[in-house]
């Protein structure tokens, strides 16, 4: 064995090990060998092995990776920021187009911030249905530097939405200054030109899956029509998955 196999070797000996078939209300305790990503063996005792991490796992329960489905690294920030506040405050202040241009440093520690709260409450894998504002390939490398960094797999959606005020129109005052107006509902943006955007960055990234080496994240680039689109942009992901 290399020294560089006994670095991914792990020995993870006594915890429970959950069993959806068998006692899921006392699971069996057992030894695993983990060799990099495959466990190699599971046995009610596993002798040490010279050179492998032993990890001691009595009393701890052990379960696969959890995913998290629906996730934005976009407002890990924010967290805490609207718990009280009413449903039509809140969508005045959570769009990241209201945030302000942030800057790399900051995206890349948010982006960390949220992964390790991840896998720190066992999540292995992670949806984020990222808006990237601003829309720029510097801070789309950022947010996917960060996640290698994390050593989290994900899979990365980049939100799209023509119609800026769509979600947020039902509350917004009829007596409100349009001077207010505009600045809380923003710009809308042609579909094509949101979509060329992921288009564009799937051609330059490479097309999904990209299994990348281990230790590092696995990252799916695809495209997400967010609730804010008109019609004609929720066709166009259709024709932009098609080539793919």
């Amino acid at each position: 064995m290399t020294s560089s196999d006994s670095m991914t070797r792990f020995l993870i000996r006594g915890g429970q090990i959950y069993d959806h078939d068998e006692d899921i209300h006392q699971p069996a305790a057992a030894d695993l060998l983990i060799n990099g990503d495959i466990i190699e063996r599971v046995e009610p005792t596993i002798a040490p092995i010279d050179g492998v991490e032993v990890i001691n796992a009595a009393g701890k329960l052990l379960v696969p990776g959890f995913v998290n489905a629906h996730y934005h690294s976009h407002d890990v920030l924010a967290k805490g920021m609207f718990e009280d506040v009413p449903f039509d405050v809140w969508t005045l202040h959570a769009n990241p187009g209201h945030f302000g241009r942030r800057s790399l440093k900051e995206i890349r520690l948010r982006t960390l911030i949220g992964a390790i709260e991840n896998l720190r409450n066992g999540i292995t894998t992670i949806q984020d249905m990222l808006t990237l504002v601003p829309q720029e390939e510097e801070y789309l490398d950022c947010v996917l530097s960060a996640y290698e960094e994390a050593g989290i797999r994900v899979v990365l959606s980049l939100a799209t939405r023509d119609m800026a005020a769509l979600d947020i129109a039902p509350f917004m005052p009829k007596d409100l200054p349009e001077s207010i107006r505009r600045r809380i509902e923003g710009t809308d943006r042609t579909a094509r030109g949101e979509l060329d955007f992921v288009s564009g960055q799937i051609k330059r990234l490479g097309v999904n899956p990209r299994r990348c080496k281990p230790g590092r994240s696995d990252h799916l680039r695809r495209n997400a029509a967010h609730p804010s689109c008109s019609k004609g942009s929720v066709r166009c992901p259709a024709n932009l998955a098609f080539p793919y």
